[in-house]
This record gives structure tokens, C-alpha cells and sequence, in this order.
């Protein structure tokens, strides 16, 4: 994250998903500011490089942050009983790639929304032991949103 300013590499990236530690190291910010504030401080530095970058910041159990298109939303993590956190983020960045490919926005309010599949598939990914969760498929994916109905 420290030399991701100094790459020029920013003012190209349409969409940036990164945790609440690499957000806070990017923003510059001590350790114990509030999570709000660190993706706020983010949102801010990366608008000077692009003015139009898509943000996800995930928070673990908390939740996960998104910014795009001037709007900033917060998505809380389903109640999930995590056995293994390995291969969260990378499930959670699956989940937004669904929904890019699916037309659907960041932030939304319609079940479809990139962060609602990613919020999911991250909380189905914790629940098992496996790195990989081999037992999740589209029907089991949609069947874990609609019983948890995350709004």
C-alpha cells in the first residue's frame, strides 16, 4: 500500500478492494481511528489521483464499506459461525467480479448489488475449514442471501 501512491498506478484503477488495514496505511492514519474515518480518508486521497474509482474496503466481521459514484455505503457481515477466515477476501473479490459481470452495481439497494454477492460469498467462505469452500454453487449462494435477506 505505501508504494501504491508513488506507482502512478491509482489514476488507472476503476475499482480498488482492499482491508481496513491497507486503507488505513494508505490514508496515513494511527491504528486506533474509527473505521468510518479511515474509509472516508481513503475515499479522499484516492479521489486525487481518480476521481471516478469504485472503493471496497472489508472490515471482517463488521462489515464491508463501498464507495462509487460519489456514494458511500456500508454493508454489515452476515451472522455466520466462522471456522476458517482463509480465503475470505478473495471469495469476497469473486463476489464482486459476479456482479460486474452480471451489470450489476457496487452499491445498491437490489438484491443483485456486487457488494451483496460479495458480503455473501466471503460469509459462506468462513464457514468452512477449506480454504477453498467447495460445497457453495450458485442455488446454495442464492439460498444463503434470500434466508439472511441483508438489506
Amino acid at each position: 500500500m505505501e508504494g501504491l501512491e508513488r506507482s502512478g498506478i491509482v489514476e488507472h484503477i476503476d475499482l480498488l478492494s482492499i482491508n481496513k488495514d491497507e486503507a488505513r496505511i494508505f490514508s496515513g492514519l494511527a491504528k486506533d481511528v474509527k473505521t468510518s474515518r479511515i474509509v472516508e480518508a481513503c475515499i479522499e486521497k484516492l479521489q486525487n489521483f481518480n476521481p471516478n474509482i469504485r472503493l471496497a474496503v472489508t472490515n471482517g466481521a463488521e462489515g464491508v464499506y463501498a464507495y462509487e459514484n460519489g456514494n458511500l455505503d456500508f454493508l454489515p457481515a452476515y451472522p455466520v459461525n466462522p471456522v476458517n477466515t482463509a480465503g475470505a477476501g478473495d471469495a469476497f473479490l469473486a463476489g464482486v467480479i459476479i456482479g460486474i459481470i452480471k451489470g450489476s452495481s457496487l452499491i445498491s439497494d437490489k438484491e443483485d448489488s456486487c457488494l451483496k454477492y460479495a458480503t455473501a460469498l466471503s460469509c459462506m467462505s468462513v464457514t468452512s475449514r477449506d480454504t477453498i469452500h467447495f460445497g457453495i454453487t450458485v442455488d446454495s449462494l442464492h439460498e444463503f442471501m434470500s434466508n439472511y435477506a441483508v438489506n
